[in-house]
């Protein structure tokens, strides 16, 4: 461990372990969360603020997905360039929640410093997508007016509209016992769908595949339903792979990564799967986002109910 490392992003202190895989582990409070970088100088580290403000978001976004050190690639620091900002509404959000990440979490007494070199500050800045402390001081002074916050100088505490809205966007989530599968369904897949929805049912929720559900409506239709009635959705990306010889050609799924999406901005937490044999088939568009890659049904099953389990806790139905 080097305990007067530089964060590879910011250049702050932070701590570096060295990984067994070849990755450096980096603990810096500037990034938000720990993340790993490729080992030998495999990716450069982006020299545009802008991008390195988008790559701390991302890592961050990760980190509420469940990853808990996020790899950075040279294809993550490509996807960071197309990245879009974050909006006012979720830098709000997350000013929140970042206030309530605290130790002891979010009290009444809880004075909050704002403006300062610390963990909170750092936090704050890589959190709401910010470069300058005094960013998160003007962010503060407007939630004041909105009756969210108290400002004593640069210090502020959280008022009972601020609680209110704190239990509002922690709580969110579709209150739904529902697990949308989009994935291909072909018979050599199965035992695969099978494994979903076993893992879907030992996290304690229930499985929707549409092909299982009888309807007179429009397919389409009814996916659209399902998915805005679900509590998440699992996000299979196996295909079929043409072997050309010198690179094997992934026919991916365009259905699964629209059932997806339309997932995705509605706010609907997303697992994505995928074989083993076809990881280098995922499409650009997801290959930055954490995947479960899978060797066998039992293997799918036992990762994918932990997975869930570990992000969105264990649901109502789950066996004793």
């Amino acid at each position: 461990m080097l305990n007067d490392a530089r964060c590879w992003i910011w250049d702050t202190p932070c701590q570096v372990l060295g990984q067994a895989d070849g990755t450096s582990l980096i603990k810096s409070p500037r990034a938000g969360t720990d993340y790993r970088i490729e080992g030998g100088g495999k990716v450069q580290c982006p020299t545009d603020i802008r991008d390195k403000l988008k790559l701390t978001s991302w890592l961050v976004e990760q980190r509420f997905a469940g990853e808990a050190a996020p790899l950075v690639t040279q294809e993550i620091l490509d996807y960071i360039q197309t990245r879009r900002w974050l909006t006012f509404a979720e830098k709000k959000e997350r000013f929140f929640l970042a206030l309530a990440a605290v130790p002891n979490g979010a009290r009444p007494s809880q004075i909050y410093p704002l403006g300062q070199d610390d963990d909170l500050g750092h936090r704050l800045l890589a959190w709401t997508e910010y470069r300058d402390q005094r960013d998160i001081v003007v962010l503060s002074k407007l939630f004041e007016r909105q009756g969210l916050v108290d400002m004593q100088g640069v210090h502020t505490s959280i008022l009972a509209g601020g609680f209110e809205y704190l239990d509002a966007i922690q709580t969110k989530v579709i209150a739904s016992r529902q697990g949308f599968i989009a994935m291909w369904f072909d018979p050599s897949m199965d035992r695969a769908c099978e494994a979903i929805e076993a893992a879907i049912s030992l996290a304690g929720y229930s499985p929707m595949q549409i092909g299982k559900k009888p309807h007179v409506n429009d397919i389409n239709d009814e996916i659209i339903a399902e998915i805005r009635r679900s509590r998440f959705l699992v996000a299979d990306a196996t295909c079929v792979v043409h072997d050309l010889g010198e690179a094997k050609v992934g026919i991916v799924r365009g259905g699964v990564y629209y059932e997806a999406g339309f997932a995705r901005g509605l706010g609907i937490p997303v697992f994505w799967t995928c074989r083993e044999d076809c990881e280098r088939t995922v499409h650009f568009d997801t290959n930055h986002i954490s995947h479960i890659f899978w060797a066998d049904e039992a293997d799918l099953q036992q990762k994918l109910a932990a997975k869930i389990s570990a992000v969105i806790g264990d649901g109502p139905l789950r066996p004793n």
